[in-house]
């Protein structure tokens, strides 16, 4: 399990042959800065470094206090627009320490066992009755989605507890627009079927890694975005895509779950679906043969649900009755 050590616990140098080995006995103290930073020295490869190497601070002209200030503010959902006319800072230079700020936070996982659930991050923009909101991996990318006026959530993180998954639900539409790597995709596609129908996934630009890459890295404006967003699929229309690519028995069980996530589609949703289907030559008889057996089982799983009433408590109170 790693843990995190202080500055001048190890030597940082990868060159080093004691490279990473915690008070190895080959750091000394090797006096202070021209700001005052302690300096040290380590014994093997003769390099010096000072209590900033590897932090957010190195190499920076900024004071840290003002740079904690500002990433604070980020944290409390304050727009960088409004901290650059506020601190004076540039936005340019903001969105620089946000992306340091990330990288660090990702090279720092410690075990969820060992420091609990972590809390979701919410951007500015949100509200518990917002109609839209975007799903994003990282708060760096939450924030960015709010330069946008894009209201998001942040899962920090790859994990997604119950109670968020249930209280996402409230939501009309979630976006699950995790990061672009092969890991986070596949979440994606697991968050959305459990999310079920409300959930769409939008694909982000080949080459980018994230929304604050696609920001900062490639300039991406709000029509950029939106445009990306409008043409979200949803977790249904992804697996059609990929049951069309399979073969034998394993198409016909693949089909035969796309039927269990059928029974809960609307009249709108359940056209388009049948549309998607008839390109799988999945049509006429057999698509009406495949739903009603998937309605049949959905029926018979509610009829296996404990009955909070006896069959002797009437469902109308009598004070009720003939009105």
């Amino acid at each position: 399990m790693k843990a995190l050590v202080a500055v001048g616990a190890y030597c940082p140098n990868e060159t080093c042959i004691d490279y990473g080995k915690v008070e190895a006995g080959n750091i000394i103290r090797y006096g202070r800065s021209g700001e005052g930073q302690q300096r040290f020295r380590c014994k093997s490869c003769r390099k010096t470094f000072n209590e900033r190497t590897g932090t957010l601070f190195h190499g920076r002209q900024t004071p840290a206090d003002d740079r904690l200030e500002v990433l604070a503010l980020l944290a409390e959902g304050m727009r960088i627009s409004s901290i650059t006319r506020a601190k004076g800072f540039k936005e340019d230079t903001i969105l620089d320490w946000l992306r340091a700020a990330a990288r660090h936070a990702e090279q720092v996982e410690p075990p969820r066992e060992l420091v609990g659930e972590r809390c979701p991050y919410y951007n500015h923009l949100y509200s518990s009755d917002t109609d839209r909101l975007v799903l994003v991996e990282g708060q760096a990318d939450a924030i960015t989605f709010g330069e946008w006026n894009i209201p998001a959530l942040a899962i920090v993180g790859m994990h997604i507890s119950d109670e968020l998954l249930a209280s996402l639900r409230s939501h009309r539409r979630v976006l699950v627009a995790l990061d672009n790597t092969r890991e986070a995709m596949e979440r994606n596609r697991e968050v959305a079927r459990k999310l079920g129908t409300l959930a769409l996934i939008p694909r982000l630009p080949d080459g980018v890694k994230d929304a604050n890459d696609w920001l900062s890295g490639h300039g991406a404006t709000a029509e950029d975005v939106n445009s990306m967003l409008n043409k979200a699929k949803t977790w249904l229309q992804l697996e059609i895509e990929r049951t069309a690519f399979l073969d034998g028995l394993e198409r016909q069980d693949a089909v035969r779950d796309l039927f269990r996530h059928a029974v809960k589609l609307d009249e709108m949703e359940l056209t388009e679906f049948r549309a998607a289907l008839a390109k799988l030559d999945v049509k006429g008889r057999a698509f009406n043969d495949l739903l009603k057996a998937a309605r049949a089982e959905e029926a018979e799983k509610g009829d296996d649900m404990p009955q909070i009433l006896g069959d002797d408590v009437p469902l109308l109170s009598p004070a009720l009755e003939g009105i």
